[in-house]
């Protein structure tokens, strides 16, 4: 049942029962949990987040109609490695069905390569004419907004805050959070907001967005971060405004 599997979740993430509707699960949509036995005997038993709520291809990547752009979080792939340049296309493939508005990357190789992928996939094959739903009635009604719904690519911001050496990530995901969430308020309704990030700042910005406290967020942050392959994508849904979120899925696009 999907409230059990939000409770095994959170439970298992050693998160209190506030979060239990804020770990989405939807109907035909996969979660997976790794468990390691104790380092001792007494102490506590590992889990590492392989999926939450993941489903293939890019279906609950899509932006829901009429509703504040979502945030999709995308770990950058690594270019030195034989398949890198090729990860970076599939994965700028994946989102390019995702109405895409805005691209935010830091200053590294590795995010910028897989950015520009996605930046670059969107020039060759733009969204359709409209695709963004917005609150005016004619193309007249936006005041210049024409340009914004006939783009051809979208904008690519580099963000610093998307970079933390490691270890601070958890003190940096503050300010890149809240940057993200003033990116995506001003994002067009019905789109999506891509970030490409490392690792362990994709689960300290997702531990941000939910409201995890200082004293949970170590753990946590290194429970999801464990098992996210190259590529993963996670969904964070918020009301226009807001400073908390709903996590829609996590590490999907990989099932």
């Amino acid at each position: 049942h999907n409230a059990i599997n939000q409770a095994m979740i959170c439970t298992a993430l050693g998160l209190p029962p506030r979060f239990f509707r804020k770990v989405l699960q939807s109907n035909a949509a996969a979660s997976a949990l790794t468990f390691s036995p104790a380092s001792e005997e007494g102490g506590q038993v590992g889990v590492s987040v392989g999926a939450i709520n993941a489903t293939p291809g890019v279906r609950s990547l899509r932006p829901r109609s009429g509703a504040p752009a979502q945030v999709l979080l995308v770990r950058h792939v690594d270019v030195d490695s034989k398949d890198g340049y090729a990860e970076a296309s599939r994965v700028a493939v994946l989102l390019r069905k995702c109405s895409v508005s805005t691209v935010c990357a830091c200053t590294s190789r590795n995010t910028l390569t897989t950015a520009g992928a996605l930046v670059e996939e969107l020039r060759a094959k733009p969204p359709p004419i409209g695709s963004f739903v917005t609150s005016a009635e004619t193309l007249d009604d936006l005041e210049g907004g024409e340009s914004l719904l006939r783009t051809k690519s979208a904008r690519l911001l580099v963000m610093e805050n998307l970079a933390a050496p490691e270890g601070e990530a958890w003190e940096r995901s503050s300010e890149a959070w809240a940057a993200l969430c003033e990116e995506a308020d001003a994002a067009p309704i019905g789109s999506s907001l891509v970030a490409f990030a490392s690792a362990e700042v994709i689960a300290a910005i997702v531990c941000r967005a939910l409201g995890v406290e200082d004293s949970q967020a170590p753990a946590t942050i290194a429970s999801l971060q464990g098992d996210m392959p190259y590529g993963a994508l996670s969904c964070i849904l918020r009301p226009k405004g807001g400073t908390e979120g709903f996590l829609r899925c996590y590490n999907t696009g990989t099932v």
